[in-house]
């Protein structure tokens, strides 16, 4: 499974969480099923061609341990099992509450601790959680939002927590524009060393956040990675990847030249930590 990216999906017996495992398969990932009824479990992955996991309870701290550790990475989780019991408040028995809570909410905290330094030795990435009466889900933030103003959530839901994988180096953003806050700007980078990778994005030059993974790759792929001129061509990389359009506050050549000057910088100032 290590030549292809790899999402988990839980509840993917049935429903959405099948439907969702169909999608992320058709997308190239490589889907590991979960589901309390290893049969149908076994069936979406026979669909997907993916792998179905034992029968296992999503709250199980140690089967969820053991089924990560047999994963080489981990590129999405999808939390996607939720149950609720429709009775009324004043019949409803507390021992049926405490299921609701440890699937909906205490379930999705195992899998996030399970995954994420999985997630981060492989290059992290974030995950969004959302919250319905049907239960929970999570979504990796790349396939979050969607565009200027746009983004995945479903009306009957609200978002309840947003987790980034804690990284180990230097950090540095920069903006150009009128105002001082990160908002309204004309061109924006972040730059990040985490171990001995560089990791780059960009924003207000395309419909959403733009993560530079050519750039990324080709700075992995580098002998010497503080060599003269390295700074220069990840400044020119990065604004390639950029896509800028003109609008009332700036030109997109502006744009792209603006990516190339703030990536240049922050990576000469992180290397030289």
């Amino acid at each position: 499974m290590s030549d292809k990216r790899i999402a988990i999906v839980t509840g993917a017996g049935q429903g959405i969480g099948r439907e969702t495992s169909v999608v992320l398969a058709r997308a190239g990932f490589t889907v590991v099923c979960v589901d309390m009824n290893g049969a149908a479990a076994q069936e979406t992955a026979t669909l997907v061609n993916g792998v179905a996991a034992p029968a296992m309870d999503v709250r199980d701290e140690a089967a969820v341990a053991a089924l990560v550790a047999g994963l080489e990475r981990c590129d999405v989780l999808v939390s996607n099992a939720g149950i609720w019991k429709f009775t009324s408040l004043l019949e409803t028995p507390v021992s049926e509450a405490n299921d609701v809570l440890s699937v909906n909410v205490v379930a999705p905290l195992i899998w996030i601790k399970a995954v994420a330094p999985l997630m981060a030795k492989n290059g992290g990435g974030s995950i969004v959680h959302l919250t319905s009466a049907g239960g929970t889900r999570m979504v990796p933030f790349s396939e979050f939002m969607t565009g200027p103003k746009r983004n995945s959530r479903q009306p009957h839901e609200i978002i309840t927590a947003v987790t980034v994988p804690r990284t180990s180096g230097w950090q540095g953003y920069a903006k150009v524009g009128t105002r001082n806050a990160m908002v309204i700007s004309v061109a924006s980078a972040c730059v990040v060393f985490h171990d001995d990778e560089l990791r780059i994005a960009l924003g207000s030059v395309g419909p959403t956040i733009i993560r530079c993974t050519d750039t990324e790759n080709w700075y992995q792929s580098l002998a010497s990675k503080n060599a003269t001129g390295v700074s220069l061509e990840i400044g020119s990389r990065a604004s390639q990847e950029s896509r800028p359009i003109d609008d009332h506050r700036s030109t997109a050549d502006y744009r792209r030249h603006a990516i190339k000057v703030l990536a240049q910088r922050l990576f000469e100032r992180g290397i030289s930590q």
